[in-house]
């Protein structure tokens, strides 16, 4: 160990032993420590007992390379804060002046100047803001007497390219004016509105004559006047003459939403028709509505509830073709409608649909979906008997027709699995088979019953 003065760093661990390790280890002395918890300044004075000659250095808590702050003079008394050095220093003047240092730039910033008095450093905070106070004591040559001061100052930071923010891509029609928006471009240390904006077309569509207007200004605007796309290009420069990179933005075709009127209807004369209606749209825009019944049978005068919601309703009055249209817009204009066709019939008739297409899907199914071909074809004929009766007037004889082919039907919907052996066995054994057969004869049976 050598006679001077040298650094050291305590550390505690978990189970509370401390331990000392030295940090620097020279010939010189070395004095005035301050941490940040990161790094470690110091006093390093190369003649013993002398403040001439004083340097300030910097180490790394847990080790590391050693360096000296990058500036001439002698400087002394640090006090580190974040990334900042506070310092009293004889650069330039006779007397110490006050000194901040940047670590992350390597760069340094005179605090006072003051020829005719001495400044010795007092505290150094760094405050929630990121602002710097520094508080230090001035005496004046040939006097006694001295007087305290404080200031507070933005901490310096290296400067950076700005970031260039050309807007969202926006859709358009020719002819309508399209503005532009860099006012999200940002800089670490020149204000938006201060920024110079360079706004220039990468590419428009082949023989477009569109122009920009106002191109350098933070809110520019053209006029598309051909289909296609339009790619605008935006660089943004900070009052230190660095500039962004490229930030691009596309103004194309205004792709058309698109209706969709639901599904055709069978459905009772007298009973509400609910309608639902739905549209999209490419770029998320907000959507109208507009329904209108195009057509129904001779004599009625069934009219929608409302035409401008998605979803409206009517009470068919005859029995027949109704016909309806959806059409969509967007804020440019309307997309192609699409049409509905809403059949209605008296109950007896809406059962006899229902059941004829019950009886249509129970002959399509495979055979691994039936218990056999026989239960296959009594299926077929207990509804065959349903349609007889309803004919006849006997509505008991075909509710009771029904009522087997139900429970033939129903294990999935009632229990979840199709009905196993036993009297009430399932003829139909798989759930999907039994969704294409089930759902239409209940709504049968609550056609035909008062």
């Amino acid at each position: 160990m050598n006679t001077n003065c040298d650094i050291w760093g305590a550390s505690r661990s978990a189970g509370g032993t401390w331990s000392l390790r030295a940090l620097t280890s020279t010939t010189l002395r070395e004095t005035s420590p301050d941490t940040n918890g990161v790094d470690v300044v110091f006093e390093r004075d190369n003649f013993f007992g002398a403040p001439t000659g004083s340097n300030i250095a910097r180490i790394p808590l847990n080790g590391g390379l050693e360096t000296e702050l990058e500036m001439p003079g002698e400087q002394y008394n640090p006090s580190l804060r974040g990334p900042f050095v506070v310092f009293e220093s004889r650069v330039f003047t006779a007397n110490p002046d006050l000194y901040l240092y940047d670590l992350v730039s390597n760069r340094f910033f005179q605090i006072t100047d003051t020829p005719d008095a001495r400044e010795s450093l007092n505290d150094v905070t760094m405050l929630p803001t990121g602002e710097v106070r520094v508080a230090w004591e001035a005496r004046t040559l040939f006097s006694s007497a001295s007087d305290l001061y404080s200031a507070t100052f933005m901490a310096p930071t290296t400067n950076t390219a700005p970031t260039a923010v050309a807007g969202p891509d926006q859709r358009a029609v020719p002819g309508r004016i399209i503005h532009l928006n860099g006012s999200a471009s940002f800089d670490n240390n020149t204000p938006t509105n201060l920024l110079l904006y360079a706004w220039t077309f990468v590419s428009v569509p082949a023989g477009s004559a569109a122009t920009l207007a106002a191109a350098n200004t933070i809110a520019p605007s053209f006029t598309p006047d051909i289909p296609g796309d339009y790619v605008v290009r935006l660089i943004v420069t900070d009052q230190e003459a660095l500039s962004s990179p490229p930030s691009l933005v596309t103004i194309g075709d205004n792709p058309a939403p698109t209706a969709d009127a639901g599904p055709d209807q069978l459905v009772i004369v007298g009973h509400v028709v609910a309608l639902s209606g739905v549209g999209a749209d490419p770029e998320g825009e907000p959507l109208t509505y507009a329904w209108e019944l195009t057509g129904a049978p001779a004599g009625s005068s069934a009219s929608l509830s409302s035409s401008t919601f998605a979803n409206v309703t009517f009470i068919p009055d005859r029995p027949g073709v109704y016909t309806a249209q959806l059409t969509v817009s967007d804020v440019l204009g309307p997309a192609p409608p699409d049409g509905v066709r809403i059949t209605a019939t008296t109950a007896n008739g809406y059962a006899e649909v229902l059941l004829q297409q019950a009886s249509s899907n129970i002959l399509a199914l495979p055979a691994s979906a039936v218990t056999n071909r026989g239960n296959q074809n009594a299926l077929i004929q207990f509804l065959s008997h349903v349609i007889v009766a309803r004919q006849s007037g006997d509505l008991a004889q075909a509710r009771q027709q029904l009522a087997q082919a139900i429970l033939r039907s129903d294990g999935c919907a009632l229990r979840g699995v199709p009905d196993g052996n036993g009297p009430s066995r399932d003829w139909i054994t798989t759930c999907a088979a039994q969704s294409q057969v089930y759902p239409l004869l209940i709504d049968a049976l609550a056609a035909i019953t008062p």
